[in-house]
């Protein structure tokens, strides 16, 4: 029996090599990057490779998960190229078609299972790797000598990037709008209400020390980079202070101080880096708490704290993030993370506070009632789109909220804001007045046609969950206004260095993984899969950014605003390591 199934190894692992290159074949017709594929098809390769050679296989618990996440990323690299499988052959007809198009999807769909299968099968052999003093472990004795030289270093090379190549700073559309309250103290949550007090505070603050406005907005942009520096610094050292091996110290280190994205958002005027640097303080806090790194406990609680009530603030799935994580703790580790509970729960209710009884306390307009409803408006407009069949009184209804005729002009499968202007402008309040009859109606076609509102859903969020798109990611403009507010023209070396190196990072496919939204939201799903077969703690520390992709699911305007899922990106260059790593006296 044992010759026999050696004598299938080799069969079984050549046909999974095949349905790989169908995998990667397939979505050769992408409109993702398809550097994300080729990428994770060569990994796979060289796993399938060693697996085979060493005869790795998996039970219980760590193959149930692998089976399971490996499955649900690969259907959703499929479902997100629903379009490659929608064939035309005008000699087959169309029942043969829909055969052949569910043939190729579940090939694909057997070949991805296959690339994510092999990955993390050999992820859960060799990882969590147990660090011993030949991995190069730092001391861990002078952690203010690390944070002051990391602050400094990220500091500089922020407030340089500021001065010489896009002062005074960023400022988008958004963002003027929110300078545009703070200066008239005409206040709406829909931007967060807290981030526009801070915009306020510091720009009267630059204001009143320069007397001029490109002034005010470089104090404001330059505060926001020396707290970037902070929050990055504080993660790195952490990694020292819990003696991580020096290598990955110096690439998170570099992660930081090298990624265009962070250098540019350090100095752009937008809610999602304070969001961003919330989150990952309130991580590297909750790591610190329930490893007991560093010598103050009540420390470590009280910058939780903050971290979490910036979490809360900031953006409007904050609260609801922490909501759902704090569920997850109590449901798996609230034996383990006891000191944990009590600082979260206060978190929440002050985050509870804050964005509810406060702003009616402040008289602070709420006009946000339509940003949640991102999702079904677009699912909505494409039933019309398609024109499909609608009843008397359904064409009525739709009718009363927007013009049915320009829909078809107006629907941009990838963003709600056209036609959500168009509600807005049509008759909002009469939406308000009969929500509950707009959700039955919003159910009612969901049940008629959910093909139609999966393809709605899949073109709006698919940024969020699948390997990547070509999309903006961060901007280095001043937004026309009234204030005297502009970006001044700079003509000097740096300027011109950065320029060419933000413009080869954009160009090369080689910077395209470090910048995929969906390839990085897979690999915190990995790490989270990894902390999840071996039961350690670190499971916990991917549940708020998680929680956080899950709200854009269900929410996002956009379907893939970079931004809006920076705290990905702030976070996972800390998480990767610690889940990655543990040493000897770590509990098994």
């Amino acid at each position: 029996m044992k010759g026999l199934t050696g004598n299938l190894k080799k069969p079984i692992a050549a046909v999974q090599l095949f349905f790989m290159m169908v995998w990667a074949t397939y979505l050769s017709g992408t409109d993702s990057l398809y550097s994300t594929y080729a990428l994770l098809l060569l990994v796979a390769s060289l796993c399938l490779y060693s697996n085979y050679t060493n005869g790795r296989r998996s039970s219980g618990l760590p193959l149930a998960l692998n089976i399971t996440l490996s499955s649900l990323l690969s259907f959703a690299a499929t479902l997100a190229n629903y379009p490659v499988f929608q064939y035309v052959r005008d000699d087959c007809s169309a029942g043969t078609n829909m055969i052949l198009n569910l043939i190729a999807a579940g090939a694909t769909f057997l070949g991805g299972r296959f690339v994510f299968y092999q990955i993390f099968l050999l992820a859960v052999h060799q990882f969590p790797k147990t660090c011993t003093q030949e991995d190069g472990l730092p001391s861990g004795k002078h952690p203010v000598r690390i944070f002051l030289l990391s602050f400094f270093l990220l500091a500089g090379i922020y407030l340089v990037y500021l001065r010489f190549v896009v002062y005074p700073g960023s400022v988008t559309s958004d963002s003027m709008i929110q300078v545009i309250q703070a200066y008239y103290e005409r206040y709406t949550v829909h931007h967060p209400f807290w981030h526009t007090i801070l915009i306020k505070l510091f720009l009267e603050l630059g204001y009143a020390v320069f007397q001029n406005s490109n002034a005010a907005v470089a104090v404001c942009n330059g505060v926001q980079a020396v707290c970037a520096a902070a929050c990055f610094a504080y993660a790195v050292t952490t990694l020292y202070q819990y003696r991580i091996p020096r290598t990955y110290i110096w690439i998170v280190l570099a992660m930081f101080a090298c990624l265009p994205h962070h250098i540019a958002f350090s100095t752009t005027m937008w809610k999602d880096v304070p969001f961003g640097l919330s989150m990952l303080v309130f991580t590297v806090a909750m790591f610190r708490l329930f490893r007991g790194v560093g010598n103050s406990k009540w420390l470590n609680i009280a910058v939780f704290m903050i971290g979490g009530i910036g979490s809360s603030v900031f953006r409007h799935n904050g609260w609801y993030a922490l909501v759902a994580a704090f569920v997850m703790l109590v449901l798996f580790f609230r034996k383990r993370c006891k000191t944990l509970i009590l600082p979260w729960m206060i978190v929440l209710v002050i985050g509870w506070v804050m964005n509810g009884p406060a702003m009616t306390w402040l008289g602070v307009e709420r006009d946000n009632f339509m940003e949640p409803l991102s999702v079904p408006i677009q699912q909505i407009a494409r039933v019309i789109v398609e024109e499909c069949p609608l009843t008397e009184e359904e064409t009525e209804m739709l009718g009363i909220i927007m013009d049915l005729e320009e829909i078809p002009e107006l629907y941009w499968d990838k963003c709600c804001d056209p036609v959500k202007d168009e509600i807005k402008g049509k008759n909002l309040n009469y939406l308000i007045e009969h929500k509950g009859d707009y959700l039955k109606l919003w159910l009612q076609l969901g049940m008629k046609y959910p093909w139609v509102y999966t393809e709605a859903w899949v073109e709006e969020t698919k940024g969020y969950w699948n390997g990547g798109y070509d999309y903006y990611i961060y901007a280095q403009y001043i937004y026309p206004n009234d204030f005297d507010m502009y970006m001044i023209a700079q003509n000097n070396p740096i300027h011109d260095l950065v320029k060419a190196y933000l413009t080869f990072t954009r160009e090369t496919v080689l910077f395209q993984p470090l910048q995929s939204i969906g390839l990085n939201i897979w690999v915190l799903s990995f790490l989270c899969f990894l902390s999840m077969v071996w039961g350690r703690r670190e499971f916990m520390l991917t549940m708020p950014v998680l929680a956080v992709v899950f709200t854009l699911w269900a929410t996002t305007p956009v379907f893939s605003e970079f931004r809006y899922a920076y705290s990905v990106f702030t976070c996972l260059p800390f998480i990767l390591p610690v889940s990655l790593c543990r040493h000897p006296e770590e509990e098994k």
